[in-house]
């Protein structure tokens, strides 16, 4: 009996280590072989400024569902992931009130021009280097399905305006977006009983290229797993080069960044070395005139969340 009490309070002795003070490390870990089924939801607003008030011009719903397995690395110093996406879905409701579906499930004679690139995005590996800073190194995989997406779609189904914007909007840079978001979240130096630090961060958006700024993040359960991480950032303008001020065709107006806000929150368990849930919303106050002005007229919105199946 004597035995038994001693092991019991060796385990509870154990336990309280990991759950009293700072037991791990605050920084980015990943258990090679640990594989994770996720699923991406990515909600845009875009709203027009009338009489004083915002009106939703349109608004757009994407899942993306995946498997993400942690490869060995042959480099101590980096991470590497596989992403295998499973499923597509798209809903885009307009002013008109009209609504465009898009399931990956469903046969590609029924997508539109515009949605059929996705299925070669389907089963096909991206494998991912990562650093231990976060940031990611490499994206393999892309050119492969670019490659497919010419080689499943006849000639004339598709235009080459079309593979422009895929690549686009759903390219490397939209995959380093999604992962660096909180692959970064971690302190370059850590301290010991650090709750507060900053990071240079930087989103790349399709319109004003990437925006490069400095992000607060605040740790809100010391000592606890998964670490709670909240974050925020403010996008100014001058974060943006000059040539990334966007001319929509047609009309001839300029689309201008005047400010954008980032917050948003990381789940991350650092004994299992992965991701629970993670939720970035990015607000985008922009400009439109002929000159390119800083009246904003429009609020352009991207929310993201991520979360283990």
């Amino acid at each position: 009996m004597r035995i038994e009490i001693k092991i019991a309070a060796v385990i509870l002795f154990l336990i309280g280590c990991v759950s009293c003070g700072q037991a791990m490390p605050l920084a980015l870990t990943m258990t090679p072989g640990q594989s994770d089924a996720y699923r991406i939801n990515i909600d845009m607003t875009d709203e027009a400024r009338a009489r004083g008030a915002y009106q939703v011009k349109y608004e757009s719903h994407q899942i993306f569902d995946l498997n993400q397995d942690i490869l060995t690395s042959p480099d101590p110093n980096e991470y590497r992931l596989r992403l295998v996406i499973k499923r597509i879905r798209m809903q885009t409701d307009l002013l008109n009130e009209k609504t465009i579906r898009f399931d990956s499930d469903e046969q590609m004679a029924t997508a539109t021009e515009f949605h059929r690139p996705l299925y070669a995005m389907l089963d096909r590996p991206l494998v991912l280097t990562v650093g231990k800073d976060g940031k990611v190194k490499k994206v393999e995989g892309m050119e492969e399905i670019i490659a497919a997406v010419k080689t499943q779609l006849p000639a004339g189904k598709i235009n080459p305006q079309v593979l422009v914007e895929f690549r686009r909007h759903y390219g490397e840079a939209f995959v380093i977006n999604i992962f660096e978001g909180f692959l970064t979240a971690f302190p370059l130096q850590v301290k010991a009983q650090m709750t507060k630090w900053e990071r240079p961060r930087s989103i790349f958006n399709p319109f004003f290229g990437e925006l490069q700024f400095n992000q607060e993040y605040q740790l809100t359960n010391p000592g606890e797993d998964p670490a709670k991480i909240q974050f925020k950032g403010i996008i100014r303008p001058e974060n943006q080069s000059p040539e990334a001020t966007e001319k929509l065709p047609q009309s001839g107006m300029f689309l201008k960044l005047v400010q954008g806000k980032v917050t948003g929150s990381i789940n991350y368990s650092l004994t299992k070395g992965r991701l629970e849930e993670y939720l970035q919303e990015v607000v985008y106050q922009v400009g439109l005139d002929q000159q390119g002005g800083n009246a904003p007229s429009q609020r352009f919105s991207v929310k993201t969340i991520i979360q283990r199946q």
